[in-house]
């Protein structure tokens, strides 16, 4: 496989029962070659971000 170096965009919902999550945040956790680790903001049940191609685990935190 040869490493794409480009990030893409991804775009995801978070809910918690059904409603929009926010102030916490999502974590890119890579389980491969040419992942890179990620922190972003849940704002208003949203992560808008950029990766670089790859394996990941995901975990959400707290914010702030």
């Amino acid at each position: 496989m040869t490493p794409n170096p480009d990030p893409v965009d991804v775009t995801l919902n978070v809910t918690i029962a059904g409603k929009p999550a926010d102030d916490l945040k999502f974590n890119f956790q890579p389980t491969g070659a040419g992942a890179l680790p990620a922190v972003v903001d849940v704002v208003n049940g949203k992560v808008q971000t950029k990766v670089n191609p790859g394996m990941y685990t995901y975990f959400i935190t707290a914010g702030k």
